[in-house]
């Protein structure tokens, strides 16, 4: 059974941004907690590039943990991850979305706990000690973000304009129109044939 950390120790953890200095130690548990290589150069960008948020969860000094994000803009999106976004989207970040590897159950459980939502399935996205491996794209929309709208999103929007429509109602409404012109016609003929009975 696993030992549920205690209040004390989780207060001796802490958040910093990676250095330079941490690239060897990032290396090492990369390759510990991941099947996937990553080239040194992603290594020497998550800890100098400002365009990365990287922290490393410590505790005692050593590093535990790592997040790295990257904000992009929709229009530099690699074209896998193009659609994670309806087309009126704001300035503001409305999305947060990563890959995992699709054998990875205890990942996916995790983000699916945190509200994430599969997005699309990735074929052939990694490759682990030179074999294609499938992944999964993860999304979790926020700051008032929505996907695309799907063909069921399209057809749901016709039914709720049509409800309000109430398009079985429309022929009564047609027959009430004519049989209210019909009336006001029979009327006015009428009256003029009254009127002109009294002239003669």
């Amino acid at each position: 059974m696993t030992e549920v950390p205690s209040f004390s120790i989780q207060r001796e953890v802490q958040l910093r941004f990676l250095s330079p200095e941490d690239i060897p130690e990032v290396k090492r548990l990369c390759t510990e907690w991941f099947p996937i290589e990553y080239p040194d150069t992603w290594y020497q960008e998550i800890a100098s590039n400002p365009k990365f948020y990287s922290l490393a969860a410590t505790y005692h000094s050593h590093i535990i943990g790592l997040i790295v994000s990257e904000i992009k803009h929709k229009s530099n999106l690699n074209k896998e991850d193009s659609d994670i976004l309806s087309p009126a989207f704001s300035s503001t970040v409305q999305a947060t979305y990563l890959h995992v590897l699709s054998t990875n159950q205890t990942a996916i459980r995790f983000y699916e706990r945190r509200n994430f939502t599969a997005h699309s399935f990735l074929p052939y996205y990694y490759s682990i000690q030179g074999k294609p491996r499938d992944g999964y794209s993860y999304v979790l929309y926020i700051n008032g973000g929505k996907p695309p709208w799907s063909l069921l999103d399209y057809m749901s929007q016709c039914g709720a304009i049509l409800t309000k429509l109430q398009p079985c109602a429309l022929p009564r409404q047609i027959m009430r129109t004519v049989r209210r012109c019909f009336c006001r016609i029979l009327s006015s003929t009428r009256t003029q044939d009254n009127g002109n009975s009294y002239v003669s």
